[in-house]
């Protein structure tokens, strides 16, 4: 079983927990996702199985898209409502101090993760060392934040509703502190929900119930999501060069330039058979810019075909 299937993940469970739920569903050792979420997170996992976890490095991963709750008025060590509460008396911002604060955390950032995350340090994840008490830093790291604006507001509550678009590597988490902190004030996360990452969206995912069903939906396949980027199909002798893990020329089907290419997926190229099996992915030549160099080979083993 070869693919990929988009799942709408529910507050609880951890990203491996619905991993392990996925194995068992399609029978599929191979397993594997992009972009892990908070176990109180919800919202869109991409979950690759066979073959197509070979592909994760290559998916169109940005922007991603979250809706986010924040309550002011509290800090708590995680960030978010899994963490203990480390200070209280924060006030409610108004929309107009909500507004003006945001305008200033649009664009290239820096951003330090919270110490309760996957990131590793000298060996270690920084939430296991956050929970043995370990005193550690973790480095800023530039992120961008293409839309972020207020959605409501509640102040009753003591709590507003956010919508961001951001790059890879954002914590939202820490987006939050940094939204109170504007206001002069602290906060925390209250709930999370991914919505899209790149060309995927929540909307088309499968809910945890429709997982539960007695015949599990068909996994989309390479083509549905490379056959729009990049792609080509090389001629016979050309299949046979892929084969063996040889370039091939840039040949004139390919009409996109690769010289302006930048991002993961613009930088490579997706070779598929007359059947829409794909074939191997390939990245322009080190030493030869007008060859085109295998780095992964589907050989035997197509990944799902189209229908």
């Amino acid at each position: 079983m070869n693919g990929f299937v988009l799942i709408d993940k529910p507050i609880g469970p951890t990203s491996f927990d619905m991993v392990k739920k996925i194995k068992h569903i399609y029978q599929e050792k191979r397993v594997g996702h992009a972009g892990t979420l908070d176990p109180l997170a919800s919202g869109l996992l991409v979950i690759a199985l066979g073959n197509a976890t070979r592909l994760l490095p290559f998916l169109p991963d940005e922007p991603k898209a979250y809706t986010f709750t924040v309550y002011f008025g509290k800090s708590t060590t995680t960030f978010d409502a899994e963490g203990e509460i480390t200070d209280t008396g924060g006030t409610m911002p108004s929309l107009l101090e909500l507004t003006s604060a945001i305008q200033g955390l649009t664009g290239e950032i820096e951003q330090t993760p919270p110490h309760f995350s996957a990131i590793k340090v000298n060996g270690k994840r920084a939430y296991d060392l956050a929970r043995a008490g370990a005193d550690f830093s973790l480095e800023s790291r530039t992120i961008t934040i293409h839309t972020l604006s207020v959605e409501s507001i509640e102040q009753s509550c003591q709590s507003a509703q956010f919508k961001v678009t951001c790059s890879s590597g954002t914590y939202v988490r820490s987006l939050a502190v940094s939204i109170a902190e504007a206001c002069d004030t602290i906060g925390h996360v209250t709930k999370l929900r991914r919505t899209a990452i790149g060309i995927f969206d929540v909307a088309s995912a499968l809910s945890f119930d429709s997982l539960m069903a007695d015949t599990p939906a068909e996994p989309l396949s390479a083509f549905s999501i490379f056959g729009s980027r990049n792609a080509f199909f090389p001629s016979v002798c050309e299949i046979q060069d892929l084969m063996h893990g040889r370039s091939i020329a840039h040949s004139a089907c390919i009409t996109v330039d690769i010289s302006t290419k930048n991002s993961s997926v613009g930088s490579h190229f997706f070779a598929f058979d007359t059947r829409k099996n794909l074939l191997a992915v390939l990245k322009q030549s080190s030493d030869e810019t007008s060859r085109l160099q295998p780095i992964r080979v589907f050989q035997n083993q197509p990944t799902q075909a189209v229908s």
